[in-house]
């Protein structure tokens, strides 16, 4: 016991504990420029937003289409409603 206290309260001793502090610290931040970096690589999620972006770009169409659709039915429906009506009169 008496050796291991002495070692640890030696000024080289305490050196490399810090030293040891200050790559685990390094280390950790390569990881997490490497965790960083895998992310931006990743191209799953990129395929991902472009499969929303083409479902957002047909679902406007739709909606374009159906708006389109739903005037010209508005308008069918108004004639044969006034037809029906003159012939009821």
């Amino acid at each position: 016991m008496g050796r291991t206290e002495s070692i640890f309260a030696h000024p080289y001793a305490q050196i490399v504990i810090v030293w040891g502090d200050i790559m685990s610290a390094i280390a950790a931040e390569l990881t997490m420029k490497n965790a960083a970096m895998s992310f931006v690589r990743d191209r799953r999620g990129a395929t991902a937003i472009e499969y929303g972006l083409i479902v957002a770009c047909i679902v406007i169409v739709i909606i374009v289409a159906l708006d389109f659709v739903g005037e010209e039915s508005s308008a069918n429906f108004n004639n044969v409603a006034n037809t029906m009506e003159n012939a009821i009169n």
